[in-house]
């Protein structure tokens, strides 16, 4: 084959690679993947992919072909003994946590190598006389680490203009599941503790909605779950709103242009009045403001007072509402004015 008909074959093969991996559902998925086709892309013997958290000190790994327990148990206690011998140990996050790619012989000859603890206990079961490795941030203390071993020869230029495509891509990759997970984490925390939400994609399509979101939802307004629908359609730029749905009120949160519309709905409550008065003017000021989503700081500079003043001004003005926070105070006052 040409070299120009195989090198176009291996570009084509990393994007197919990056658009299986786009398809893949959960973290380990994506780097099984990865692995098995970063396998063939780089006639590799072994691809491991490490994925460690500094600040909890804990590390896991992905390798291809899978191991058996046997050969976990040869190779895992020496490489974690004379660990310290990788010719990239010292730098090790800040190089491919950095996205850099790095072969094995950038830092010693394969002869110097093989004269290693860590050669003859560990990477000669790995097969990783010579090496190459990419890496990048999947978020803040977390990492990860393509390791593509060869017994024959040492990998090539290309093979590094290959890693240099695919690393931030697969960055992107991970960071994107690892976002996903964490509000799946979420979603599950409110759902156990009852809280009644909904999450609406880009085009106003639900893409979850909580058991205490349905059963409100299933007594309102049968027309409620249309109007949340449509409402987190418009609202196309990120930032929080409220919108009034009869006996219901919806708090929409997007977190980005065009991301998902997370929805917090709660049943409307009227003002109650529980100690005989109303609110001071200074306290209808300081509603008014609640409902246009200020702070207590942002409050105090616009009422030329101290932010602990404000916070006491809140205090009694909940307990005239017959409310328990400022969430609840500033539906209230959004529904009073009318928006």
């Amino acid at each position: 084959m040409p070299t120009h008909v195989a090198a176009s074959e291996d570009w084509r093969k990393a994007a197919q690679l990056l658009g299986d991996a786009a398809s893949a559902e959960s973290m380990t998925e994506i780097i099984e993947v990865i692995i098995r086709q970063a396998h063939a892309l780089f006639s590799a013997e072994i691809v491991i992919c490490d994925r460690f958290d500094e600040q909890a000190r804990q590390i896991s790994f992905q390798m291809y072909p899978a191991p058996t327990p046997e050969f976990v148990q040869l190779t895992l206690a020496p490489f974690v003994t004379f660990w310290h011998q990788h010719p990239f140990q010292p730098q090790w996050v800040k190089i491919f946590g950095g996205g850099h790619v790095g072969f094995l012989t950038d830092r010693i000859s394969g002869r110097e190598f093989r004269r290693t603890a860590l050669w003859n206990e560990a990477y000669i079961h790995l097969r990783g006389k010579n090496q190459i490795l990419v890496g990048g941030q999947i978020e803040p203390d977390r990492y990860w680490c393509l390791s593509l071993n060869r017994l024959g020869s040492d990998f090539s230029p290309r093979d590094r203009e290959l890693c240099q495509f695919l690393q931030p891509r697969i960055s992107r990759l991970l960071e994107r599941q690892a976002r996903r997970d964490r509000a799946s984490r979420t979603l599950a925390a409110l759902d156990q503790n009852g809280a009644a939400y909904l999450v609406v994609d880009s085009n106003g399509q639900l893409l979850e909605v909580s058991g205490k979101a349905h059963a409100l939802l299933t007594k309102s307004d049968p027309a409620a779950k249309g109007r949340i629908a449509l409402l987190s359609a418009r609202q196309t730029r990120a930032g929080i709103f409220t919108e009034n749905l009869g006996n219901l009120q919806a708090i929409l949160f997007r977190p980005a242009h065009q991301a998902p519309v997370f929805v917090m709905l709660g049943e409307t409550v009227a003002p109650v009045v529980t100690d005989g008065s109303q609110p001071t003017p200074r306290e209808a000021d300081i509603l008014h403001w609640l409902g246009e989503g200020k702070s207590n700081a942002e409050i105090a500079i616009v009422l030329g007072v101290s932010p602990r003043t404000v916070e006491k001004h809140c205090e009694r003005l909940f307990a005239k509402l017959g409310v328990e926070n400022r969430l609840a105070a500033a539906l209230l006052a959004r529904e009073k004015s009318g928006h």
